[in-house]
């Protein structure tokens, strides 16, 4: 039902649906943004999709290669912050 709201809307807003849009780099997409913001919350995903298109916009003004960059930071992340963004203790509530 979900996948049936987004084509629609897609075709209002663009006035066609082209199946391109429903390609594998779409959902390997939204899964980085799970990814670097964290599964299993409701912030996760919201921080993931904040961070990484702030991400991909300053590395596109500094470099034809952003999509290297991206994904070092992408990489970094899953290491070194296993519960994503939303694991760092700025976004951590305490009692």
């Amino acid at each position: 039902m979900i996948a049936a709201i987004s084509g629609f809307l897609a075709a209002v807003q663009f006035g066609v649906v082209n199946p391109e849009m429903v390609g594998w780099h779409v959902s390997g997409h939204a899964l980085m943004m799970v990814i670097l913001g964290g599964k299993g919350t409701v912030l996760g995903p919201v921080l993931g999709t904040t961070g990484l298109m702030l991400v991909e916009e300053g590395f596109q003004m500094v470099t034809k290669h952003w999509q290297l960059l991206t994904g070092g930071v992408i990489v970094l992340v899953a290491l070194f912050l296993p519960s994503g963004l939303v694991g760092l203790k700025f976004f951590k509530k305490t009692p």
